[in-house]
């Protein structure tokens, strides 16, 4: 009986050790959870073929592109029948009318963030030197053959920023009240200045467009895309989208005329701009109806639904 014992001893610890060693096998043959990285990576992929073909896609609608426009830089540049042509449309006379206007702008710039304190010397010493240099500048009025009444304008804008800054500079100091005041006085001598600019500038484009209108055939014109290339702020009624809107019939940015925020020199990543418009209008059309749709964020139906059943930093949103 003791050796039975033993015996059936023996067996219990043996199995127990398979067991343990059996399940220990078992644990590291089984597949490790997916984390959140891992199961997002599979779709990152196809989220790389999506952009990948949506390039392409973009590409290829760049090369069934008919007549464009590019206007950047001072130039307006034709893409037409595989020919490119360049041409300059602001005439001297915008950028005199222009940069006049800025002799107030600059003295504004210079004190905007120096207002009620005591002005120190370097700044002081920008001032001067601008008032010198501004002033130089000015005895050339007589040479652009101006009228006597714009000529006039012209020299009373120099006359009371000459008495402004000679104020600033004998008390080394300018209140806020002081420096908004000078502003507003030079406002309408600025956009007296701004209607004789764009006079020259668009009747200059507008003369260019008659001339490459009679080479296209009315097809072609009507076919016609136009991309304005310019900074940011003056976005909102920019007069170059204003003559085209007119030019075209156009009520809104982004079927034949296309803003662009940027720099000049920069005409590929505008025919890619244009090429994006072009696709989205197809996605818009046949995924929503609308030929718009894809000129507004695609999610923001969303956003709003979501701002409208949760207050704004109420916090405490489930997102389990």
């Amino acid at each position: 009986m003791e050796k039975v014992s033993k015996f059936a001893y023996i067996s219990l610890i043996l199995s127990l050790i398979f067991f343990v060693d059996n399940a220990s096998m078992a644990k590291t043959d089984a597949k490790p959870e997916p984390t959140i990285s891992s199961r997002l990576a599979v779709w990152d992929d196809v989220n790389i073929d999506f952009r990948k073909h949506y390039a392409k896609a973009i590409s290829e609608k760049r090369k069934k592109f008919g007549p464009v426009i590019i206007c950047s830089g001072g130039e307006m540049i034709l893409l037409h029948n595989a020919s490119r042509s360049a041409v300059n449309v602001v005439p001297e006379k915008f950028h005199f009318f222009k940069t006049v206007a800025h002799v107030p702008l600059t003295v504004y710039v210079l004190l905007d963030n120096h207002c009620d304190e005591t002005l120190e010397e370097p700044l002081l010493n920008e001032l001067s030197a601008f008032k010198k240099k501004y002033n130089v500048a000015g005895e050339s009025f007589k040479d652009w053959k101006l009228d006597q009444k714009t000529l006039d304008t012209q020299q009373s804008m120099l006359d009371d920023t000459n008495s402004f800054v000679d104020k600033v500079l004998a008390e080394k100091k300018v209140s806020r009240k002081m420096l908004d005041a000078f502003a507003v006085s030079t406002k309408d001598r600025i956009y007296k200045n701004a209607d004789d600019a764009v006079l020259y500038e668009l009747g200059k484009t507008d003369n260019q467009i008659a001339l490459w209108k009679k080479s296209m055939s009315k097809d072609e014109w009507d076919k016609l895309k136009v991309i304005v290339v310019s900074p940011h702020m003056p976005r909102n009624q920019n007069r170059q989208m204003i003559y085209f809107q007119s030019l075209f019939g156009e009520k809104e940015e982004g079927n034949r005329i296309i803003y662009m925020d940027g720099e000049p020199n920069q005409e590929e990543k505008a025919l890619n701009l244009l090429g994006v418009h072009e696709l989205d209008r197809d996605i818009a059309i046949a995924f929503f109806r609308d030929p718009w749709r894809m000129h507004r964020d695609l999610l923001g139906d969303a956003g709003k639904k979501f701002v409208k059943i949760h207050k704004p930093s109420s916090g405490g949103i489930n997102l389990d």
